[in-house]
């Protein structure tokens, strides 16, 4: 999902981003960028891992209805959707939630090639960082709120809304800090 939030550092190495900038302006720059990394790695994610659901059905059932695993996710919020059949539809929420999340990894990680521009040092900082999200933000984490089987919220909708809601202001967020960073390089250069 990080593939996508290393162009900077692509552009940079191969003298392509002196044309970006001549075409247009710093906060054009910055939102088409976001733009494509957000939205390619979420498609990337969500049409490979629905298709590998998909392609797991032709050998297993949609849930083992023996299992106590089974049972302990029907529990949970979005579990009611496997009890009542909605399979397709479950696997389809598991997997948006799963793309916002890489959406966000993207962004996060073209954020940081603006700061940082060697290629493996972002990605490697990346998941560093991708990991002290899920070890120390708590409740707060992206696993915590995109990872929307478990969430304690029962409300579908709910669900929804709130991984949006969190998908747009962190978005936002590392947008501003990209703007600021792309600023402030352009006037150091």
């Amino acid at each position: 999902s990080v593939l996508m939030g290393i162009s900077y550092c692509e552009e940079k190495e191969r003298g392509y981003f002196l044309f970006w900038i001549k075409r247009c302006d710093e906060k054009t720059y910055v939102v088409s960028k976001i733009i494509n990394c957000f939205f390619s790695a979420f498609f990337l994610l969500v049409t490979g891992m629905f298709s590998w659901i998909l392609s797991l059905r032709l050998f297993l059932p949609w849930v083992d209805m023996t299992s106590d695993q089974s049972m302990i996710v029907m529990g949970q919020g979005m579990g009611y959707l496997l009890r009542d059949g909605h399979y397709l539809l479950y696997y389809g929420l598991y997997c948006i939630g799963i793309g916002m999340m890489a959406g966000i990894l993207s962004v996060g990680t073209f954020t940081l090639s603006m700061y940082i521009e060697n290629r493996t040092l972002v990605i490697l900082t990346a998941a560093i960082l991708f990991y002290l999200n899920v070890a120390y933000l708590g409740r707060w984490s992206m696993q915590q709120i995109l990872y929307f089987p478990f969430q304690r919220i029962t409300s579908l909708g709910m669900i929804i809304i709130q991984g949006i809601i969190y998908s747009v202001v962190m978005i936002f967020i590392f947008g501003i800090l990209s703007y600021w960073l792309l600023q402030r390089r352009q006037r150091c250069d």
